[in-house]
């Protein structure tokens, strides 16, 4: 690629522009007074618009104005007068009043027109702008008249008095006439033959974002020979001195990290004024390892990144220190003009995302610490919520304070144990109400430390029984004291829901077949632990075949039960009803990509599998069948989706593979060895990619029901000599043929006990066409005058 300054490029031509019958100018979101109020008896405004904003030039014949409201009234300022112009001034004030009128031509006179949501200016006179100075448009009203109605102006820009002051205003009532100068424009729309530079477009946003390097690819255009760019800090002025590239594609390098970044571009065109495309981008920041700490003193640090939300605000702060000098100081904005409703309602998160605000880390775990640990001190003002997230998936539960509760500052423990060996995002987020006096609503982080804890627990020193209704915690030593909580895995924890106990510690009264989240962590002296977390599930009851549950509610009953753990989970869906197993974070680290295999599927990404456990009780029958009615989904690669069957623990048969159009079909597994014993099936998925649910794309298994059948056959000494069944299994023709026509009725059943086809025939030969029945398990029952026998057959 080649990239060398402006100034030493001028082979180039600069004539690369477009002809456009129309432009729209201005922000179309605030309600501005100008160009005329008509709440006023009598209003006149000028206002100026930068040349670099218009960015055009050519011959205007009409403007349009953007009404704020359909219904607003204008009848008593409809007669306008309108004259243009080109000022060399920059802002009113300070000596500047109005642009005196030999300066401006008259281009209108008499009634606007009214159009949908639009106030159609057609000029007698049509005025040629020559884009070299700024424009300025000037509205008066002829007749003098008001109306009361509130729902009169127009969309615009309004910036109150803040610089510069790109407009003025007289407004005359009984009282007298006032002047007002302000940062106000109205929403404006420019007609006629209009000529300006070509924009620069992009083929993609920005990519290959790294800690000192980014990739911008235009979108090509063979009318545009060069590109003059530069990117530059967000929020600063685009330098003076742009360089050139003649690529499509731009490598940009010697970037710092945890920066915010505006790219600029413009093509090689001069007159009129250059038009600019932006991209805005983030670089990472750096990354950060076992042991360190961020106290958010002394110089800037770049080992972590603040997004800036649309609402939410992060920023390193005085108010929020804890022993030191600055702190985090998290908040939602002050401003509530226009901006989405917050509620309290629901998932907190996800219905006030626009309020949400965030400090962002990269962790390389990959120098293998034995306890590594995320801790920080907070401190939480007046309803005040956060939270951590690693790989965009939230880890523990909500810290929040209620409506007079504030709290002050306290150690919170991240165990990153899960994540030794790799390299991941963490994030903490915090969301709020609009902030409001004495840093209400707001959270306080300091002292931020990735280190070896010194206090520890293991999952190991801990052990769980459960029964249909408890969950009971064992450890190693029963004098050590712990904080214990725990609640359903349907629900979040609150921060302080705890109890302190030694061990063992039950949890009692608990539901049948339902899972639960536990945390637990030790109590070293004036120290704690991280929070180990475990994800434990009640005990089903015990199934007796025959048994079959159809997935068709929101439940899977009390004789299944779900079981998932960190990445995995359990969801009902209804749009095809079924019991869905699948994964909840799409950012998480899955070992092997898109080549896993069965092994890596089943074992080293085991935090991400999901299932459903039975208990089994077949004491009472000699042949048993099982048939899982599924769909096994995937949504990357086939080796991103993985469903097997799990007999005492023990997988039963092979592991089966998603397909991006899975259809349901009948898996049939024979557990005759199992018959006249008790024993637990437990059926698994793990999967990558987290989607829709709902019929959409991604890694999961659907099971719509699951169906234990037992068949004891009630034979009749030498009767096998009078028939034969064949093919069986079969896919479509069922032959039957007798020796001596004993048999008197043939009776065809499902699982169900349903009767499904009947034949009263005393013939030697019978064909039953079975091609529309489901794949599966039925009964054939051939009655005679013995008696009866019934067979089973497969349905391919």
């Amino acid at each position: 690629m080649k990239t060398i300054l402006l100034f030493l490029l001028p082979l180039f031509s600069f004539s690369q522009t477009e002809i456009v019958s129309n432009i729209d100018f201005g922000s179309s979101i605030d309600f501005t007074n100008q160009p005329i109020s008509p709440q006023s008896d009598f209003s006149k405004s000028q206002v100026i618009y930068y040349k670099s904003d218009l960015n055009f030039k050519g011959l205007i014949n009409q403007i349009r104005y953007l009404t704020s409201f359909s219904s607003i009234s204008l009848e008593n300022s409809s007669q306008w007068i309108v004259k243009l112009g080109t000022t060399s001034i920059e802002e009113f004030g300070n000596g500047v009043g109005f642009i005196n009128q030999s300066e401006l031509t008259e281009v209108f006179n008499g009634s606007i027109a009214r159009g949908s949501g639009e106030v159609i200016i057609n000029f007698t006179t049509p005025f040629n702008y020559t884009g070299t100075e700024n424009l300025v448009i000037q509205v008066e009203e002829i007749a003098p008249g008001s109306t009361s109605s509130a729902l009169s102006g127009f969309k615009g820009g309004e910036n109150f008095n803040n610089p510069p002051k790109r407009s003025i205003m007289s407004l005359t009532d009984s009282s007298g006439t006032s002047v007002l100068i302000e940062n106000s424009y109205p929403a404006t729309r420019f007609f006629g033959s209009l000529e300006r530079c070509i924009s620069p477009t992009f083929q993609t946003g920005v990519q290959n974002i790294t800690q000192s390097t980014a990739t911008i690819n235009f979108q090509n255009n063979p009318l545009i020979n060069a590109y003059h760019y530069s990117v530059y800090p967000d929020g600063t002025t685009i330098p003076s001195t742009l360089k050139t590239t003649t690529s499509n594609t731009l490598n940009l390098t010697n970037l710092l990290p945890a920066e915010k970044y505006r790219f600029s571009a413009t093509s090689d065109c001069d007159s009129p004024a250059p038009r600019y495309a932006n991209q805005t981008f983030s670089t990472k920041p750096l990354e950060i390892s076992v042991p360190h700490i961020i106290t958010f003193d002394g110089q800037y640090s770049r080992d972590y990144f603040l997004p800036t939300g649309y609402l939410g605000n992060s920023s390193v702060s005085a108010v929020a220190a804890d022993n030191s000098t600055n702190g985090l100081l998290f908040r939602s904005s002050d401003f509530k003009l226009g901006t989405p409703s917050y509620t309290e309602a629901g998932n907190i998160w996800d219905n006030n995302s626009d309020y949400i605000a965030q400090a962002e880390f990269l962790v390389d775990l990959t120098n293998n610490p034995v306890n590594p640990i995320f801790s920080f001190r907070l401190k939480q003002k007046l309803k005040s919520n956060l939270r951590v997230l690693i790989d965009n998936l939230q880890v523990g539960w909500t810290y929040r304070t209620t409506t007079s509760d504030d709290t002050e500052f306290q150690t919170v423990i991240v165990d990153l144990k899960k994540y030794i060996g790799k390299k991941f995002t963490l994030t903490i987020e915090h969301v709020s109400d609009f902030y409001s006096p004495n840093n209400q609503r707001s959270a306080w982080v300091d002292t931020i430390e990735l280190k070896e804890e010194s206090c520890s627990i293991t999952d190991q020193e801990i052990s769980i029984s459960k029964t249909t209704n408890s969950i009971t915690l064992s450890g190693l030593d029963s004098t050590t004291l712990y904080d214990i909580a725990f609640v359903s895995q349907a629900l979040e924890l609150t921060d302080d829901s705890w109890i302190s106990s030694t061990l063992p510690y039950t949890f009692q009264n608990l539901s049948v077949a339902s899972p639960y989240k536990i945390y637990i962590r030790k109590k070293c002296s004036s120290k704690n632990s991280k929070w180990n977390e475990f994800f434990v599930s009640t005990l089903p009851n015990i199934i007796s075949p025959p048994y079959s549950v159809f997935f068709t509610t929101n439940t899977t009953g009390q004789f299944v039960s779900p079981q998932f753990s960190l990445f995995g989970t359990v969801n009902y869906t209804s749009g095809n009803p079924a019991v869905s197993l699948h994964q909840r974070g799409t950012e998480i680290t899955w070992i092997g990509g898109n080549n896993t295999t069965e092994s890596q599927a089943w074992n080293e990404n085991k935090d991400f599998i999901s299932s459903l456990f039975m208990k089994v009780d077949a004491q009472n029958t000699t042949t048993l069948n099982m048939t899982v009615r599924h769909r096994v989904r995937r949504f990357g690669t086939v080796n991103n989706s993985w469903f097997r069957v799990l007999v005492n623990g023990t997988q039963i048969g092979p592991s089966y593979q998603g397909a991006v159009n899975a259809q349901y079909q009948n898996l049939i597994i024979n557990l005759d060895s199992y018959a006249g014993t008790q024993f637990t099936v437990e059926l698994q998925h793990s999967g990558r990619f987290e989607g829709y649910l709902f019929n959409g794309a991604d890694d999961r298994v659907d099971i719509a029901s699951v169906v234990f059948d037992k068949v004891t056959l009630g034979v009749v000494e030498n009767s096998l000599k009078n028939f034969k069944i064949f093919p069986n299994p079969t896919d479509e023709i069922l032959f039957i043929e007798t020796i001596d026509k004993q048999i008197q009725k043939i009776e065809l059943f499902d699982l169900q006990g349903r009767l499904l086809k009947t034949i009263n025939e005393n013939k030697e030969k019978y064909q039953i066409d079975i091609s529309n029945f489901l794949s599966g398990t039925y009964l054939i029952k051939l009655s005679e005058e013995k008696g009866s026998q019934t067979v089973k057959i497969v349905k391919k």
